[in-house]
C-alpha cells in the first residue's frame, strides 16, 4: 500500500500539519458509521458476533435501509462492491480518490471495493487486512475480533503517564490508551502491522502521542517502565507450526503469555496495571491464576484478577482455528492431531477472559481472584479501574479511615437488602454484568445503611459504641476497630464511593 502521503501527520513549531486522512473521521461520524450505527444496520447484538454465513441477510438489511452507514458497512465489513457515486456522497469525491490512490480502496467496473477492513471501536476507527480476503498475506494484520473488543471494554481507563501496548497489531489498544495516557508505545514483530498501526494513529489524530516500535515483546523497551500495559497476545494452543504468528501460542498455548508475565516486574511501574485478553487452557490442578503467579515468580506484591467470561468447548475451539481445505478426511485427521497435542499438555478445555495484574508494594499481601462475569457488550466497563483501586486500598493491612472523612455509598450501588432473620445482607449494583451482588456481614450491612455522606467516621464510631446491643460497654477503641473492619469489608466489595 502507498500510505506515505496519508500518514505525514507531524507536529512542528507551527503546530499539527493536516493529512489527507483528516477528511475521514468527520464523514464517518456524520454517516453514523459507529459501533452502534453498524449494529442497528445489521441487527446483531454485538460486532464480534458477525457470522460469514449470515452475509446475505446482512446485505438485505443494508439494501432495506439504503443509507450512507449501510453503504460503508457493506464496503468495509462485508467485503462488497459499492457504486462509486454512493460512496462519494458519503465520503466526497476527493476523499474516495485519496483512498484509492493510497491502495485502501480499488476502483472496479460499476463501483469501488475495499482492500482493507475498517472497524469502528469506541469512537475510533482502525484499518486492518481483510478478514474475508481470499488470499491472506503471511504477515496478515489481525482484524478486530471478539478478543479485541473484550480488551478494549475492560481495560482500566484511569489517567496514566506512560502506556505500553504489546503485540499491537492494528494499534487499536495503543490508540485507545492515548485517550488517557500522556504517551504510548506500541510494539509488534510484524512490519506490516506497524504500517497499519501508524496509519490508524494518524486517522484518529493521536500519532503525536503514540510511537510504534518493531521488535519482540519487551526488547524495544528495554530499561523502560510503564503505568499501563495492554496485550492481545497470540494464545492458540496448536501443533501447527505454519499457523499465523498473531494466533499461535505454541503447543501449550502459553509460550508468549508466560514471557509477558516473566518480564512484567521489569517494565510495570509501582501502582501500574496489566490488562491482557486471552483464551487460556483449563488444566486440572493448575488454575490459570496459579500459572500467572508462577510466571511472575513471587507470592506477594501483586494483585491478580482473572475475569472469566465463558468456557469454550474443546471441539468447538479446535474447529474455529482449523482451516477447511475441502478434504473431510484430512480435516478430521488434523482435528485428531490437535486433540492428541492437547491431551499431551493436560488441556481439558479452553476459556476466554481478561487477566489483570496490579503492581503493589513488596509488603502488600495482594490478592488472587477469579471473577465470573458476563461478556462485556457494546461499551466500556467503567468500574474495572475503581474496583482494582478498592482492592489495593482496602487490602492494605495498614489502611485506616480518616476520622473526619464522610464515607458514602458509591453511585454503582443500586440497593441494600437485609435478611431480618440472620441480620446479614447484600448490596446490589446497577451493572450486574460486572458487579454481582455482594454478601455482607451483619455489622457491615448495618453500617452501610448509615453512609449518606453526612456522618464522619468519628460519629460512626460513637454511634457504634452506643448502639451495639451485644456489647453495651464497648470501648471507643473496640468501636473504632469494628467500624474500620466494616468499612474495609464495604470497600473490598466496591460498595463505598
Amino acid at each position: 500500500m502507498q500510505l506515505e502521503n496519508l500518514v505525514t501527520h507531524r507536529v512542528d513549531s507551527a503546530g499539527p500539519r493536516p493529512t489527507l486522512l483528516d477528511f475521514l473521521p468527520p464523514r464517518l461520524r456524520e454517516a453514523d458509521y459507529t459501533e452502534q450505527g453498524v449494529l442497528e444496520v445489521l441487527g446483531v447484538p454485538d460486532l464480534p458476533f458477525l457470522q460469514f454465513r449470515e452475509i446475505p441477510g446482512y446485505l438485505w438489511r443494508c439494501r432495506q435501509e439504503d443509507s450512507a452507514r449501510a453503504d460503508l458497512t457493506a464496503l468495509w465489513l462485508l467485503g462488497q462492491k459499492v457504486p462509486r457515486n454512493r460512496l462519494e456522497a458519503a465520503l466526497t469525491g476527493a476523499g474516495v480518490e485519496a483512498l484509492v490512490q493510497a491502495g485502501l480502496l480499488s476502483a472496479v467496473p460499476d463501483g469501488v471495493i475495499a482492500r482493507a477492513d475498517l472497524h469502528p471501536c469506541q469512537r475510533t476507527w482502525v484499518f486492518t487486512d481483510r478478514v474475508m480476503a481470499q488470499v491472506k498475506f503471511p504477515s496478515h494484520v489481525y482484524e478486530l475480533g471478539e478478543d479485541s473488543y473484550m480488551l478494549a471494554r475492560t481495560t482500566p481507563r484511569t489517567p496514566v503517564g506512560r502506556a505500553l501496548d504489546l503485540c499491537t497489531g492494528s494499534g487499536i489498544h495503543a490508540i485507545l490508551a492515548s485517550q488517557h495516557a500522556e504517551s504510548v508505545v506500541g510494539v509488534d514483530l510484524n512490519p506490516r502491522a506497524l504500517r497499519f498501526a501508524r496509519l490508524n494513529a494518524a486517522l484518529n489524530g493521536c500519532d503525536p502521542r503514540v510511537e510504534f516500535r518493531e521488535g519482540n515483546l519487551y526488547e524495544p523497551v528495554a530499561g523502560e517502565t510503564f503505568d499501563l500495559v495492554t496485550v492481545n497476545p497470540p494464545f492458540v494452543p496448536t501443533p501447527d507450526r505454519t499457523m499465523a504468528a498473531y494466533r499461535t501460542g505454541g503447543e501449550g498455548g502459553e509460550d508468549v503469555v508466560a514471557r509477558i508475565f516473566g518480564g512484567l516486574e521489569s517494565h510495570l511501574a509501582l501502582g501500574g496495571t496489566l490488562a491482557m485478553v486471552t483464551n487460556y487452557p483449563r488444566i486440572p490442578g493448575r488454575p490459570f491464576l496459579e500459572r500467572m503467579r508462577s510466571w511472575l515468580g513471587t507470592d506477594s506484591g501483586w494483585g491478580l484478577t482473572l475475569l472469566h467470561f465463558s468456557d469454550v468447548p474443546l471441539g468447538y475451539f479446535i474447529t474455529r482455528h482449523l482451516p477447511y481445505t475441502g478434504d473431510p478426511q484430512a480435516y478430521t485427521s488434523e482435528f485428531e492431531r490437535y486433540l492428541e497435542s492437547y491431551r499431551a499438555h493436560g488441556i481439558e478445555g479452553m476459556a476466554i477472559g481478561v487477566a489483570l495484574a496490579r503492581r503493589l508494594p513488596a509488603d502488600h499481601p495482594g490478592w488472587s481472584e477469579e471473577r465470573r462475569v458476563g461478556m462485556p457488550l457494546h461499551g466500556v466497563v467503567p468500574t474495572v479501574g475503581p474496583w482494582l483501586d478498592d482492592k489495593e486500598r482496602f487490602g492494605d493491612p495498614s489502611w485506616r479511615p480518616e476520622l473526619d472523612s464522610r464515607p458514602a455509598l458509591g453511585p454503582q450501588v443500586a440497593g441494600l437488602w437485609k435478611d431480618l432473620l440472620s441480620g446479614h445482607g447484600k448490596a446490589e449494583f446497577h451493572d450486574p454484568t460486572w458487579n454481582q451482588p455482594a454478601w455482607l456481614s451483619q455489622g457491615a450491612i448495618g453500617l452501610a445503611g448509615l453512609l449518606d455522606g453526612t456522618r464522619t467516621v468519628a460519629e460512626l464510631i460513637r454511634h457504634t459504641a452506643q448502639t451495639t446491643p451485644a456489647a453495651p460497654d464497648m470501648s471507643p477503641e473496640m468501636a473504632a476497630e469494628r467500624v474500620r473492619e466494616w468499612l474495609r469489608e464495604l470497600g473490598e466489595n466496591h460498595v463505598l464511593n
